[in-house]
C-alpha cells in the first residue's frame, strides 16, 4: 500500500472517529466532503468551491428547519480533502428526514455530483438513500461501477473536475460582483434623489423646476431601473471583444431600460441621463473587476475611454438631422454643449477631478446631517464645474455662468446654498446633468471604498 493511500485512509478513519464521538452521545451528525478523483484531494480552487458549498448548505438546512450546533463544528483539510462535520440540534426530526433534505440539496446543486453530504444517526450508522448515483464524467454507468472498473483515467477525471469547478467559481464570482455593483448603483441614485433641498431638482420636499414629476415619480423610475443595472454589469464581466464594440451593446440594454422607465412614470423622462451614464459606469467597473480582480479609478477611466472613444463625433458631430435636446445643444454651443457624451468620452473628468475629492473629504459618517452635507458639497462642486446641457439648452451661456458662480460661492459658504436654489426656481432651470454626475460620483466612491477587491 502506497504512503499516500495510507494517509488518505488514516484521514478517513479520523473522520469516522469524529462521527463515532458524536453518536456515542446519541447525537445525529451531518458532514460534508467532496468527490475528488486522484491526488491531491484539494487545492486553492477546490477549497474555495467547498466553502461556497458549505455556506449554501448551511442556508439550505436553516431554511428547512434543520439546526446545526455551531459549537460542535469541525472544518478541516486533511489528506482526504476538505471536510466539515457538526451535530444536528433537532430532536423532533429523524435522520432519514434530514437525509431526504440533503439529497434535495445535492440534486439541485449545479455540481451536486461532486458533493457528499452524509448523515450519521445516533447509533453511529450511515443513513443511506439507497440511490445509485451515476458517474459524473460519463453520466451513463453508476459511479461505483466506473470506479471499480477504472473506466476513466485519473488525468481525464482531474481535468474534468478542474474545469467544472473553475467555471463554477467564475460564474459565482460574476454573480457576486454584478449583484454588488448593481446594488451600489441603486443606492447611489437613491442618495442623489433624496438630497433635499436641491437647486431646481426634484427632492423629497418639492419638484424644483419640474411640473410633471415628484419624489415618488423618481422612486417608481428607480425601481424600474434596478433590474437593468445587473444586466449592464453582467455585460462587462467577461466581455472579451474589443471595447469599442461595447457601446452598442450597452445601448441595447439602455433602450430596454428607458422603455420600462417610461412605462413606470407615465411617459415622464425622469432618469434617461443616468441610464446612459450609469450604464457605462457599471459596464466599465465590472470589466475592471473581471480583468484586474480589483477596482481602481485609473483602470476604470482607461476602460471608459476605450468604450466611449470618439463618441461626440459619432453621435453629435456626424449627425445630419438633430432631434434631441442634447444634439441641438451641441449644434449651438459646440463641445460646451456636448453634455454627457463629452463627459464619458473624457472618462468622467468632472467626477474624478472635482466630485470624488469632495466625497472623500466630507463623506465620513453615517449620520443624516453628515451625509447631506457631503452630498450637498459634492453637488455644488459639480455644478460649479459642469457645463450642464440642461441649463444651456433652456437658458443659454449667461445663466449657466451665473449658476456656476453661485454654486462655487455656496460651496465655500454653506449659507449661500438657498441662493442657488432660489436662482434655479426663478430662472426655471434644473441642472439635471449635474445631478446625474452626483449619482455616478457616489457609485465610484462606494465602489472604490467598500468593494475595492473581491
Amino acid at each position: 500500500m502506497s504512503e499516500i493511500l495510507q494517509k488518505i485512509l488514516l484521514a478517513k478513519d479520523n473522520r469516522a472517529n469524529l462521527r463515532n464521538t458524536f453518536s456515542a452521545k446519541k447525537n445525529v451528525s451531518i458532514s460534508l466532503s467532496l468527490n475528488i478523483a486522484s491526488y491531491p484531494k484539494t487545492n486553492k480552487n477546490i477549497s474555495q468551491f467547498f466553502n461556497l458549498v458549505l455556506a449554501d448548505l448551511k442556508i439550505f438546512l436553516l431554511a428547512n428547519k434543520v439546526f446545526i450546533d455551531n459549537r460542535s463544528e469541525v472544518n478541516s483539510i486533511d489528506e482526504a480533502g476538505n471536510f466539515f462535520i457538526a451535530i444536528v440540534k433537532n430532536k423532533d426530526i429523524t435522520s432519514s428526514e434530514i437525509k431526504q433534505i440533503t439529497e434535495e440539496f445535492e440534486e439541485n446543486h449545479k455540481l451536486g455530483r461532486f458533493i457528499d453530504v452524509d448523515i450519521t444517526n445516533k447509533h453511529g450508522k450511515n443513513v443511506s438513500s439507497h440511490k445509485k448515483k451515476l458517474c459524473y464524467f460519463c453520466n451513463e454507468k453508476p459511479a461505483i461501477v466506473c470506479m471499480r472498473e477504472k473506466t476513466h483515467s485519473y488525468p481525464e477525471l482531474k481535468s474534468f473536475i478542474s474545469k467544472k469547478i473553475n467555471d463554477y467559481l467564475f460564474n459565482e464570482k460574476k454573480k457576486q460582483i454584478t449583484k454588488q455593483l448593481s446594488s451600489i448603483a441603486l443606492k447611489s441614485i437613491l442618495y442623489e434623489v433624496s438630497l433635499s433641498p436641491k437647486p431646481g431638482l426634484v427632492d423629497f420636499y418639492n419638484s424644483g423646476s419640474h411640473k410633471d414629476m415628484n419624489y415618488y415619480t423618481f422612486l417608481n423610475s428607480s425601481a424600474a431601473l434596478a433590474q437593468y443595472f445587473t444586466k449592464f454589469a453582467e455585460l462587462g464581466y467577461g466581455f472579451n471583444e474589443d471595447l469599442s464594440k461595447a457601446i452598442s451593446k450597452i445601448r441595447i440594454i439602455g433602450l430596454q431600460t428607458e422603455k420600462d422607465m417610461f412605462a413606470a412614470t407615465n411617459d415622464v423622462n425622469t432618469q434617461k441621463g443616468i441610464i446612459f451614464l450609469m450604464g457605462i459606469a457599471l459596464f466599465s467597473a465590472s470589466y475592471v473587476f473581471y480583468k484586474d480582480g480589483k477596482f481602481t479609478i485609473s483602470n476604470f477611466q482607461e476602460t471608459v475611454k476605450k468604450v466611449c472613444k470618439s463618441l461626440v463625433y459619432s453621435e453629435l458631430q456626424n449627425l445630419q438631422v438633430y432631434k434631441t435636446h442634447g444634439e441641438k445643444c451641441f449644434e449651438k454651443f459646440g463641445l460646451k454643449g456636448a453634455g454627457a457624451r463629452h463627459e464619458v468620452e473624457q472618462a468622467f473628468p468632472t467626477v474624478v477631478n472635482f466630485a470624488l475629492p469632495v466625497l472623500e473629504k466630507y463623506f465620513r459618517g453615517n449620520k443624516k446631517e453628515e451625509i447631506e452635507l457631503a452630498l450637498r458639497k459634492t453637488l455644488l462642486a459639480i455644478i460649479s464645474k459642469n457645463n450642464d446641457s440642461n441649463v444651456l439648452y433652456r437658458k443659454g451661456e449667461s445663466i449657466l455662468k451665473k449658476l456656476k458662480i453661485f454654486s462655487k460661492d455656496a460651496f465655500i459658504e454653506d449659507k449661500e446654498y438657498n441662493k442657488v436654489c432660489k436662482f434655479c426656481i426663478k430662472e426655471n432651470i434644473s441642472p439635471g446633468g449635474s445631478a446625474d454626475l452626483l449619482a455616478v460620483s457616489l457609485f465610484l466612491h462606494f465602489t472604490k471604498k467598500d468593494k475595492n477587491e473581491f
